[in-house]
C-alpha cells in the first residue's frame, strides 16, 4: 500500500512485484485536504494515516483519515505551523500518540487513540 498527499489524501494499492517497470495501481481512497500537506505517517493501530495540513488562512492541523475516508481534525494553536507528523503506537495498550513538530519550535502531541 502506498500513501501520498499535497491537496488531497490518495491511498494507493500498488502491484508490481514481477518486476514491470510500470506497476498496476488501484486508488483505494481519494480524500480532499482543504489545504496543502506537510507530512503524512500511517497509524497502523486504528488503520487512519495521519496528516499534517496547512492551508494559509486558518491554524494548521492535524487531519486523521480512516480507510472509509471519513476525517477527524484537530487544530494547532495559532501561529504553531506544522513542519512535520510521526505517529507512535502502542498495540497491547491500544494507544495512539501522533507527533507534530511546529514552527515555535514545539512538538506537540495528541492523542489519537482508537
Amino acid at each position: 500500500m502506498f500513501a501520498s498527499a499535497l491537496r488531497s489524501l490518495v491511498v494507493a494499492e500498488c502491484d508490481g512485484g514481477d518486476g514491470s517497470a510500470v506497476p498496476e495501481q488501484t486508488a483505494l481512497l481519494e480524500v480532499p485536504l482543504e489545504g496543502v500537506a506537510i507530512g503524512l505517517e500511517w497509524d497502523t493501530l486504528s488503520e487512519r494515516v495521519a496528516v499534517a495540513v496547512t492551508d494559509g488562512k486558518r491554524a494548521d492541523r492535524l487531519c486523521l483519515v480512516d480507510v472509509e475516508g471519513s476525517t477527524e481534525d484537530v487544530s494547532l494553536p495559532a501561529g504553531a505551523g506544522a513542519t512535520g507528523v510521526t505517529v507512535h503506537c502502542t498495540p497491547e495498550k491500544r494507544k495512539t500518540w501522533v507527533g507534530v513538530s511546529c514552527t515555535d519550535g514545539a512538538l506537540r502531541l495528541v492523542d489519537a487513540s482508537p
